[in-house]
């Protein structure tokens, strides 16, 4: 009888021992994708649009890395069009701008003919007109 307990201690101990092995595997299948979408939630949430995750099977997490994807590259196809904007505008009002301030500095010359005058000051109302 005695012998019969140890054994069924054995059993159970043994039975424990390897469910916990296996939850112990299973549960870090699981967190390590979630960690993975954590990681690159950060990176993204600092500008780098460029994160992509890597697809494994079709259930929920799967979905959520797809749609993760699909997020970042959108986010990143906006942020190409928003610095080519900027950039466009940028030139847009640079230009005018370093013309009226040259065209301003050759009003100055004292020796400047009437002439010469009232032509640079037309440029400077054009290239105004044109900011506006």
């Amino acid at each position: 009888m005695n012998d019969l307990l140890n054994r069924q201690k054995a059993t159970l101990f043994l039975t424990l021992m390897i469910g916990s092995i296996l939850i112990f595997f299973a549960v870090a299948m699981i967190v390590k994708p979630i960690k993975a979408v954590t990681e690159a939630t950060k990176k993204v949430a600092q500008g780098n649009f460029d994160m992509r995750l890597e697809v494994k099977g079709e259930d929920e997490l799967a979905v959520l890395a797809r749609n993760f994807n699909l997020m970042t590259q959108t986010l990143s196809s906006n942020d190409y069009i928003h610095r080519d904007f900027v950039s466009n505008v940028s030139h847009e009002f640079k230009t005018p701008i370093a013309s009226i301030k040259g065209f301003g500095k050759l009003l100055k010359d004292p020796d400047l003919s009437e002439i010469k005058r009232q032509e640079y000051v037309d440029i400077i109302v054009e290239e105004s007109e044109r900011l506006g």
